[in-house]
């Protein structure tokens, strides 16, 4: 029997900031925007509809929604080779 559940949104038992850059640079690449590590720290801790957004106001692009970049995003898995 479960007793406890302890969520980490803060790094505490992961540092999940390395997979969340690896997420914004693959799925910005696919509306031609081409990011670095050093860039995608600059957003660490905004939420993702606002990256997105402001990705968009810097560089805007036109075959995909925000929402569906959004989704790509929240919904990233790494791919099997990385």
């Amino acid at each position: 029997m479960i007793d406890a559940v302890i969520f980490d949104m803060d790094g505490v038992l992961l540092d999940s900031e390395p997979f969340w850059q690896e997420a914004e640079i693959e799925i910005f690449a696919t509306v031609g925007i081409h990011l670095t590590r050093a860039q995608c720290i600059e957003t660490t801790g905004i939420p993702v509809n606002d990256v997105v957004a402001y990705r968009h106001i810097q560089n805007p692009w036109g075959h995909k929604s925000l929402k569906q970049v959004s989704d790509d995003y929240l919904n990233w898995r790494r791919s099997a080779g990385s």
